[in-house]
């Protein structure tokens, strides 16, 4: 199935003032883009810039321990010439750029991460609602479900930053030795 890039951009950059491309196309994909798809993200992005939709701007980042050329895109009404404000605004999607991929058992280290990005879209979609066109009643309904789906989710943070500080704990033991068949 073909993607289209630029309403992926389009909805990022409805998201976020400034974000890196990709990160958009890791977060629409929910795991870690392969190189073609990073190539055709870049030249939808270069298009978009073209028709005048966004502004993009190339920074030097650390991601992955690697010194590495980022293309960033940014709304039109976004100072691209102020480089440390870009940096702040994306300081916090850095984080998730840096954490090891498939750490642990990588099928439930691959669903926490998908979870996490799912969580994390909820929030951002969540700034976006109108709650004036919500009923009252409804909305206490809504919150009071949001506020237990929240408690649940600050026990799973719990557990991960618990299980974050354990040690490795695997022992490893040789095998049985073998023994002969008249023992």
């Amino acid at each position: 199935m073909t993607v289209q890039w630029h309403q992926v951009l389009d909805r990022a950059l409805a998201e976020n003032a400034v974000v890196r491309v990709g990160d958009a196309v890791a977060q629409h994909l929910g795991r870690t883009p392969t190189r073609s798809e990073i190539t055709a993200a870049r030249r939808a992005a270069h298009r978009y810039v073209a028709a005048g939709q966004a502004q993009e701007a190339t920074l030097s980042a650390v991601v992955g321990g690697q010194a590495r050329h980022v293309l960033v895109l940014a709304r039109p009404d976004v100072d691209l010439q102020d480089v440390s404000a870009l940096r702040r605004s994306l300081a916090q999607r850095v984080r998730t750029l840096d954490k090891p991929q498939g750490q642990g058992t990588k099928a439930t280290a691959r669903r926490a991460e998908t979870l996490l990005t799912q969580v994390s879209q909820s929030a951002r979609a969540g700034r976006l609602l109108p709650l004036a066109q919500i009923e009252p009643a409804h909305a206490r309904l809504l919150a009071q479900d949001l506020t237990e789906a929240v408690a649940d989710l600050a026990v799973l943070a719990a557990d991960l930053t618990r299980r974050s500080r354990q040690t490795d704990t695997t022992i490893r033991t040789e095998p049985p030795a073998r023994q002969s068949p008249g023992t």
